[in-house]
């Protein structure tokens, strides 16, 4: 049979349709119709109805794990009912090496394939979006990548076994609200990763949705405590510090790249009327299109923090917590998965309308790892996602269908990843994901690899080479007669910088609030040692 196969996909279309019916005119129902043949004989047809009619027949098992994720929601690193849910489902059909509280508590992965192939990664994600349950879906997001596994599992065992090759990865990936991800990166867990794959519920499709940078920070003041009424004048007053920040940064907005998003809440601002604050938190998110845009966004409001401090006499403790680097989309890979929802019945809007501005994901950072898919499909709701709203639609009988729609397409894509065939796709992938400048490794003066204070452990800062585009993944290959041209249609790393605004404090005896901040010096900062190069310089190497 091989042979056949060989000699099939080798001989022209329109020869071997003129051959075998001589009769019949017409180059393009030639070609078509040769297309039709292809697909009936090809294993990888074969493979492609296997996949489907798995994820069909276990339909009533992935409503029923998403039901129980969406029923027991679990914020950030607390997914422990999730977690044991997903990974008995995947040991009881027969998944290998199902490795529980991998990178993470609550991280896990498990596999199923064999040696001498590709690897393609689909990532599941269930964390909950606090009081309103699962508001960004995540439960669905789950529940896809479970039917997407389902999927390639059965198409890889239905190969004839001289011929088996190729892997399907399925990552659990906790807290995508605070950049859990990029664990999994700083632990090498992507690297001969050839694609991951994920898609994400909302109120309608997006192909290739834009997907910002963004920087979580947190700015600390500590002054001095006094009698509001007796003695005001020997305190140092954290509340008008965190006041003038606030302030300065409204001001400092006209100044900002016109792209640029900045705003923040008081998390704490005093805890006794009749006392002089001493002790004042804001917490504010910076987002930007790319990390270039967003580093001098993130120097600009450090630099209001710093100066509101100083203004006041306090001291100050600036947080960097998750980061999350925008969305590179591969679109020879979005193209091919498109083909496939296409084949389905879903249709995306043209492109113009597309693009969907505000949004973050920790998948940007793994599209700097390796090429990665990360389209929006719609559930029949046009609430806005992390409301109750949105949260009750994702839990409703009537997202199920687009979801395993979803897992098909997703399936389909991964078989043809998996699949030997012509090199036009492969290397049109390959060309696009090495064309990518890694993001900065400094961000706000933070190095990307460090553990944040949302984190449940401390992850080794990775090698220079985790962040960058070398030769991770081995070549993808992809079906030939698949037309794609070269131009187709955490939280991580939190460190703490502590400055002392008002050096006199320790001359008059002044206490600063908090016995853990650390007075600024004459010495040198790690960039002017050069130890770290200063964000000035990362700039250039970041799309």
């Amino acid at each position: 049979m091989s042979a056949i196969w060989k000699f099939l996909f080798d001989w022209d279309c329109e020869e071997l349709w003129a051959a075998m019916f001589p009769s019949q005119g017409g180059t393009l129902r030639r070609a078509s119709s040769m297309q039709r043949v292809r697909q009936m004989v090809s294993p990888f047809g074969s493979m492609r109805e296997q996949a489907k009619s798995r994820i069909d027949g276990a339909a009533a098992e992935l409503n029923a794990l998403s039901h129980g994720i969406w029923s027991h929601p679990e914020t950030a690193f607390n997914e422990h009912h999730a977690h044991n849910l997903l990974t008995t489902f995947l040991e009881n059909d027969g998944f290998e090496q199902v490795e529980k509280n991998f990178i993470l508590p609550t991280g896990f992965r498990a596999s199923y394939g064999f040696d001498g192939g590709r690897t393609i990664a689909v990532l599941a994600e269930y964390d909950a979006h606090g009081e309103h349950g699962h508001a960004n879906g995540h439960n669905l997001t789950a529940e896809c990548a479970v039917g997407v596994a389902l999927g390639v599992k059965a198409a890889l065992e239905s190969m004839e076994p001289k011929v088996q090759k190729g892997r399907i990865v399925i990552l659990g990936c906790p807290a995508e609200s605070s950049a859990g991800k990029q664990h999994f990166i700083n632990a090498g867990v992507f690297f001969g990763v050839s694609a991951a794959l994920m898609v994400s519920p909302f109120s309608r499709s997006v192909l290739k949705p834009r997907q910002e940078a963004l920087e979580k920070v947190r700015y600390k003041f500590y002054g001095k405590s006094a009698h509001a009424g007796l003695a005001p004048w020997e305190g140092h007053n954290a509340l008008d510090a965190a006041v003038q920040c606030y302030n300065s940064i409204s001001a400092m907005r006209q100044h900002f790249d016109p792209e640029v998003r900045v705003y923040g809440v008081f998390v704490k601002g005093g805890s006794h009327l009749n006392m002089v604050p001493d002790e004042t938190e804001l917490l504010f998110y910076i987002r930007a299109p790319t990390t270039v845009q967003l580093q001098p966004a993130v120097k600009k409001c450090e630099d209001c923090a710093t100066g509101a401090a100083a203004s006041a006499q306090c001291s100050i403790n600036i947080e960097y917590g998750s980061f999350y680097a925008e969305l590179k989309t591969n679109e020879h890979l979005t193209a091919l998965y498109k083909k496939h929802c296409s084949d389905l019945g879903l249709k995306f809007p043209k492109q113009e309308n597309n693009n969907i501005v505000g949004l973050s994901s920790d998948m940007g950072n793994v599209s700097f790892v390796t090429p990665t898919i990360h389209s929006f499909f719609e559930i029949n709701t046009n609430a806005a996602t992390h409301t109750r709203e949105f949260a009750n639609a994702a839990g409703a009988p009537e997202a199920q269908k687009a979801t395993l729609l979803q897992a098909k397409a997703l399936a389909l894509t991964a078989i043809d990843l998996l699949q030997p065939g012509g090199s036009k796709v492969v290397d049109g992938i390959n060309r696009e994901f090495q064309k990518i400048s890694a993001p900065s490794e400094i961000v706000g003066n933070i190095p990307i690899g460090t553990s944040g204070p949302d984190s449940p452990l401390s992850v080794p800062t990775p090698p220079s080479d985790t962040v960058t585009n070398g030769p991770t993944s081995p070549a993808i290959e992809v079906q030939e007669d698949t037309k794609i041209t070269d131009d187709p249609v955490q939280d991580i790393g939190s460190t703490e910088q502590t400055t002392t605004a008002d050096n006199s404090k320790a001359a008059e005896g002044g206490n600063t609030g908090d016995e853990g901040v650390t007075k600024a010096t004459d010495e040198k900062t790690p960039q002017e040692n050069g130890e770290i190069e200063a964000p000035e310089a990362q700039q250039s190497a970041t799309n």
